[in-house]
């Protein structure tokens, strides 16, 4: 077989219409993926911070829904199968109750504070949530558009994570100071590993 190749020819099978614009499609999309890799693990760090300060009651159907979620979730999620495919059942329900409190309690704080801030959900940050689904289904992007597109009840739920998020970002900037540090590829990739593996034992 002869070699492929890498022309602006090799671009347009990928949607592009050249080698320099398919080298900056690649480009932006690893910048984004790292970015949102470090957003979560930032977000989740808040939030085990967050867990260790709240100690309220919640309501029971609150937490009962919540665990209805996490379980479906579960059924879908190969990571989340994997770490609970030896527990027992007592320690299966454990899990998704300390999982489900810590939620709920964590998404009752945020909402109250984005109320405190007047924080209101804009169409872009819809939309960022939306892109945020569709990247979790590589080769499915339009089909998960269409979906929202044609479904006003599914962007109905869509509001609450959009909203928590927003009272996030609103915390990191505005509430904590963040040090900025630089990372090689390689290092970068280490980092978020190592803390994947830690927040999915948390």
């Amino acid at each position: 077989a002869e070699p492929t190749v890498i022309d602006d020819e090799f671009a347009k099978k990928f949607q592009s219409n050249s080698l320099e614009e398919l080298r900056t499609h690649f480009t932006k999309q690893i910048e984004n993926e790292s970015e949102e890799a470090i957003n979560t693990i930032m977000k989740m760090n808040l939030f085990d911070k967050l867990e260790k300060l709240l100690d309220f009651d919640v309501p029971e159907s609150l937490l009962e829904q919540e665990k209805n979620i996490l379980k479906s979730g579960t059924d879908k999620n190969e990571q989340d199968e994997s770490l609970l495919k030896d527990k027992s059942s007592k320690e299966i329900t454990a899990y998704y109750n300390k999982l489900a409190l810590r939620r709920v309690r964590i998404g009752l704080l945020l909402a109250e504070y984005a109320k405190s801030k007047n924080l209101q959900l804009e169409p872009d940050d819809l939309r960022k949530v939306i892109m945020q689904q569709a990247r979790n289904f590589p080769g499915q992007e339009n089909m998960i558009f269409d979906f929202y597109k044609n479904n006003p009840r599914a962007i109905e739920g869509l509001k609450g994570p959009a909203l928590e998020d927003k009272a996030v970002q609103y915390i990191f900037n505005h509430e904590i100071k963040l040090k900025e540090k630089k990372y090689t590829k390689e290092e970068l990739e280490k980092y978020l590993e190592a803390e994947e593996q830690r927040i999915t034992l948390v």
